[in-house]
């Protein structure tokens, strides 16, 4: 008995999609709508600047922190302990978050 009510709800689906047209070169042919829903293509020079010279010091102060992070529990052999291990793997995750994570502020 629900095996035919999944087959008549599925015939029913694809038979309504079928009576359903749209005409696409009019949706997307029409560019107001499309600057409105997706917005400007590309941001002016200013906010550009902006976000560069953020997403810069975030990508420094976070190398160089972690960095130093890394190299404190390196060399200190009293900082070997698990809850300095633990730290020392967040950052080297961090770190590679920066670093990987860094094509996607480009787009």
């Amino acid at each position: 008995m629900m095996e035919e009510d999944v087959n008549t709800q599925f015939n029913f689906s694809i038979h309504s999609l079928n009576n359903t047209t749209v005409d696409i070169s009019k949706v997307l042919s029409d560019s107001d709508l499309l600057l409105q829903q997706l917005g400007e293509r590309r941001q002016g020079l200013k906010t550009v600047v902006i976000l560069t010279l953020i997403y810069s010091i975030i990508f420094i102060t976070g190398l160089i922190g972690n960095f130093c992070t890394c190299i404190v529990i390196w060399k200190n052999t009293y900082m070997h302990t698990v809850t300095n291990y633990y730290l020392f793997n967040l950052a080297i995750s961090d770190v590679l978050t920066l670093v990987l994570g860094r094509f996607q502020w480009l787009l």
